[in-house]
């Protein structure tokens, strides 16, 4: 049976059409071509020590847990991308499940730091959103394409500019990716996948850290 959230990605993924679905495959196939997924970090690798700032600019040091066991870390692509904002909404409505065992939650993407404090607003998000401006983090990661001209036309044409979020003359994105991290830095688990409908449902990642 799906999840919720994987029913609602797919439910989203539906209300697009036909067109949109086709010009999806498209990007899951170029990207697959890139093998960004092959070459991610994954478990049982260790993270980068990084420092990004939140919505309110004050600098955030990802290997501080604050007391935490756990560490889950989401990159997502921008308040623009409607299964972003599914995912996040999903995460918030977890928050309570992931901090009562407990692990702290940061969300990652290339946005500017007003575009991170609007998503974080709007969707009303009680755990730290990071602006990974110009993707050095994400790079770090082993996550980030360059935009194929095909994707940035229709987006254009679309009213959509990438540059209006993430900043002048930044047309990469981070491949939607989460990361379960322990204390010592070592990934316990990973989700990577070329197809931006695919997400690693919240409940999942309470139930995988609840069973070690």
């Amino acid at each position: 049976m799906n999840s919720n959230l994987d029913h609602e990605l797919a439910e989203l993924a539906k209300s697009f059409g036909p067109q949109w679905a086709e010009l999806n495959n498209r990007v899951t196939g170029d990207l697959q071509e890139r093998e960004i997924s092959k070459h991610a970090l994954k478990t049982g690798d260790k993270i980068p020590a990084f420092s990004l700032p939140n919505a309110e600019g004050k600098l955030h040091r990802i290997m501080n847990f604050k007391g935490k066991k756990y560490l889950v870390i989401s990159f997502y692509r921008g308040q623009w991308c409607p299964f972003c904002n599914l995912e996040l909404k999903a995460l918030q409505r977890e928050l309570s499940s992931l901090e009562s065992i407990p692990s702290l939650l940061v969300a990652i993407s290339p946005q500017t730091p007003d575009k991170t404090r609007e998503t974080q607003q709007k969707h009303q998000l009680g755990f730290e959103v990071l602006s990974d401006v110009g993707n050095k983090v994400a790079k770090q990661f082993k996550l980030v394409y360059t935009v194929p001209d095909f994707l940035s036309k229709v987006m254009l044409e679309g009213g959509l500019d990438i540059l209006d979020y993430n900043g002048k003359g930044n047309l990469e994105l981070p491949m939607p990716a989460t990361y379960v991290v322990g204390s010592d830095g070592i990934i316990l688990k990973h989700f990577v996948h070329e197809d931006a409908t695919k997400r690693l449902d919240p409940k999942a990642v309470t139930a995988f850290l609840k069973s070690l």
